[in-house]
This record gives structure tokens, C-alpha cells and sequence, in this order.
């Protein structure tokens, strides 16, 4: 009688898988207690946002008027508010922007006076007065630009229509404020300047005939 063999072993590499040695690798974001925690905070925004697209894109006639209608309620709230256009439209800050009274506005001549002042141009300041029935000497309108025009620390606000007269003679009077905010080491600072003007219509338009500054009165 013979005695057969077995047959040799396979080699313990191919009986038994060999397990990836992992310990040098990072463990799953979403396995550890931060990254389930953000996912908890996280999934019902994003469900929210996943709905919202859903219904915007199924819905989308209606969803375009709804942002018209908001948009055009924004726009005209502010306007009516603050007569101005959001976003600064037709706002041009280089300009002189008034506050009218009783619908009437400063005149373009009264307008370009005080952007010269502003802007402390000697040569601008002097050509809007040579109209003036009395002209202003050249000395008192340095005075001004030194003491009135927008500095690095001083600068002009709001500018208001206090009161528009009406003369026999077809001229008007002007009563304007400015508000001047100036820095200083003890913080901010806000006075109004007042300015009395004269107009007249004339051959070749409106005519300035008087530009005066009146006074300055401190804001508490």
C-alpha cells in the first residue's frame, strides 16, 4: 500500500489577503466628531439652497417679476426718501448738489459760484464774479477760499435752499447754507456757512449780480 503526499501548503501570502498598512494615513473627514459636527450645521442650509435653485429654475417667469417688483420698490423708496438714485446715479460728486425749497432750486450761475469756492479756484471764483453788480475785490475772495474751501480737514455737506424772494424787478434772492465739517484733534466739527446771492435774467441768460458770505454758526 502506498501512502500518497498532500499537496504542499499555498504560500500564506495567497491563502490569506495582506491587510494595507493605513496607519499613516489620514482618517475620514466625516468619520471624526468636528467633521460630523459641521455636517449637522451644514446639511440644512445646503437643502434649503438645493429647494431654492429647484423652485427658481422650475418657477423662473416668476421668480424674475418678483426681483423686478423688489427691485423697482427699493428704488423707489430711496428715492423718495432721499431724492437721490441708489447707487449714486446721477450723483455727481464733483458738482454742486442742493437741497431745493419748496421745489425751487439754487440756479446754475449760484451753483458754479460756490463749486469755485469749493474747490478754492482763485481764476473760477473771480470769472463767477465779474457779473456782480458790485464786484468782489480779489483780497476778500482769497479771504473766502481760505477760510471756506474743502481742505484734507474741512469739508462741505449739505447744501440747503433756506428761502428764494422774488423783487419787483424780476430779480430773486437767495438765501443758501452749507454745512462745513472740519477734523481736528478733538474730533469732529460741524458749522453752517450762510450765502446770500442775487440773480437777474438777462440778454444772454441769467445773470449773478451778488454773491456775498453772510456768517458761520456753530452745530452743537
Amino acid at each position: 500500500m502506498t501512502i500518497s503526499t498532500p499537496p504542499p501548503a499555498r504560500e500564506a501570502s495567497r491563502a490569506t489577503p495582506q491587510k494595507q498598512d493605513v496607519a499613516g494615513l489620514p482618517p475620514r473627514a466625516g468619520a471624526s466628531r468636528p467633521g460630523r459636527l459641521v455636517k449637522a450645521i451644514l446639511r440644512v442650509p445646503l437643502k434649503w439652497c438645493y429647494y431654492a435653485l429647484r423652485f427658481c429654475q422650475r418657477y423662473r417667469l416668476f421668480v424674475g417679476l418678483a426681483l423686478l417688483l423688489l427691485i423697482a420698490s427699493v428704488v423707489a423708496t430711496v428715492r423718495l426718501t432721499t431724492q437721490e438714485w441708489p447707487l449714486g446715479i446721477d450723483n455727481d460728486p464733483f458738482h454742486i448738489q442742493t437741497q431745493p425749497r419748496d421745489g425751487r432750486d439754487a440756479s446754475a450761475k449760484i451753483k458754479g459760484w460756490l463749486y469755485a469756492l469749493r474747490k478754492g479756484d482763485a481764476t473760477a471764483l473771480q470769472l463767477s464774479s465779474a457779473t456782480l453788480s458790485s464786484p468782489t475785490d480779489a483780497s476778500t475772495l482769497s479771504q473766502y477760499i481760505e477760510s471756506l474751501s474743502a481742505t484734507d480737514t474741512r469739508q462741505w455737506g449739505e447744501i440747503m435752499v433756506l428761502s428764494v424772494q422774488p423783487r419787483e424787478d424780476t430779480s430773486l434772492d437767495y438765501f443758501l447754507s452749507v454745512e462745513i465739517v472740519t477734523n481736528g484733534p478733538e474730533g469732529k466739527h460741524k458749522a453752517l456757512a450762510y450765502f446770500y446771492f442775487v440773480t437777474a435774467p438777462g440778454q444772454g441768460g441769467e445773470r449773478l449780480l451778488r454773491a456775498d458770505y453772510l456768517f458761520m454758526r456753530a452745530l452743537s
